[in-house]
């Protein structure tokens, strides 16, 4: 239906901004119907009408530091995310410290280009290697950060924190919050709970090792989360033993990156670190749910325009080209029912 939208287009994908659009194409928006004939009544022909759209881009993923380079690297795979691994390449364990990577599903030739449908799962992660020499520093029960991550599917499949110990063994939880303008809130996501009390056993993390949450069981309820959307992690040391608690932090951090520290589980005192991140994993369970956004401005000073809103959009496939081994161009053709579109003010 419009191919090559305005004269400047922005397009996000998953919250990422892909600058670099070679080029948009968006089909069959609109109302779609279908007849069918429900089991109980042979003869009632009923009709159903659904909005629903379509499409693809094709942009060229960055490599510079950051966020964009996460996304260069989820989209490169093809086999959907990033899992990282142990060194003897089986899946993160609790007190590993390795950092390579652990294809999934399908591998692939990087001279050659590769036509594949994404698997369910996406990331968001800091690998241990990235860390800095400072830590975040919880001294006694009811130190709490909180910790931003942008939403790329609508439940937690697991998550890991980079950590270490002094002396005694650690405990602690982690809830999800919601986010306000940049700002954590005390506001719980729903179902989002505390997890189970997690242990940091000192015999086992007096280094920095990958301390590997139980998501809570009601974080696997569906659409919990809003793909695309910011949500806090709040971490909460729950012991009273002798000795400290750490987290690693990243000296940069992704676009979408905060943190917050305070002596007790309440935001109103909470203290901003505004250079650093926690280096922290988190998987996803599922992509039928993904979000594209795009901004087609109609002048210059991006003012104008419209924005198309495409939420739990299920990529149809994604066709990486390495021809460039700087950067990767890649075409996605996706399809959703839920859309909308505002004017740019």
């Amino acid at each position: 239906m419009v191919s090559y939208l305005g004269k400047r287009t922005r397009v996000e994908f998953n919250g990422h901004d892909v600058s670099a659009t070679i080029g948009i194409t968006l089909n069959n928006m609109g109302i779609m119907m279908d007849t069918f004939v429900p089991l109980s009544d042979n003869n009632d022909h009923d009709i159903e009408i659904e909005e629903e759209a379509s499409g693809s881009f094709e942009f060229v993923a960055s490599h510079k530091p950051g966020a964009d380079n996460k996304f260069r690297d989820t989209m490169n795979l093809v086999t959907g995310f990033l899992d990282l691994a142990d060194g003897d390449g089986t899946a993160l364990a609790h007190g590993d410290d390795d950092d390579s990577y652990l294809p999934t599903d399908e591998n692939f030739d990087a001279t050659n280009d590769v036509n594949a449908t994404i698997p369910r799962y996406l990331t968001v992660f800091r690998r241990i290697g990235e860390a800095g020499t400072t830590f975040v520093d919880y001294n006694a029960t009811n130190d709490t950060t909180w910790v931003k991550f942008r939403a790329q599917g609508e439940r937690i499949d697991a998550m890991a924190l980079a950590a270490k110990t002094t002396t005694a063994d650690k405990t602690f939880t982690v809830s999800i919050v919601t986010d306000s303008s940049g700002t954590p809130t005390d506001s719980l996501v729903s179902g989002m709970s505390a997890s189970a009390t997690q242990t940091c056993a000192h015999s086992t993390f007096s280094g920095t090792k990958w301390a590997v949450i139980s998501t809570h069981s009601s974080w696997s309820d569906a659409d919990r989360l809003t793909v695309g959307t910011d949500y806090w992690l709040r971490i909460t040391r729950t012991d009273s033993n002798s000795g400290n608690f750490f987290l690693a932090t990243a000296d940069t951090r992704q676009d979408y990156a905060g943190l917050y520290t305070d002596d007790n589980a309440a935001i109103a005192d909470a203290t901003p670190n505004t250079t650093q991140e926690v280096v922290h994993y988190i998987k996803f369970k599922k992509t039928e749910g993904l979000k594209v956004v795009v901004y087609d401005y109609i002048d210059q000073a991006e003012t104008g325009g419209l924005i198309w809103t495409f939420d739990k959009v299920k990529l149809e496939s994604v066709v990486p080209s390495f021809a460039n081994k700087q950067a990767t161009r890649a075409t996605v053709s996706w399809k959703c029912n839920d859309w909308a579109f505002d004017e740019i003010t």
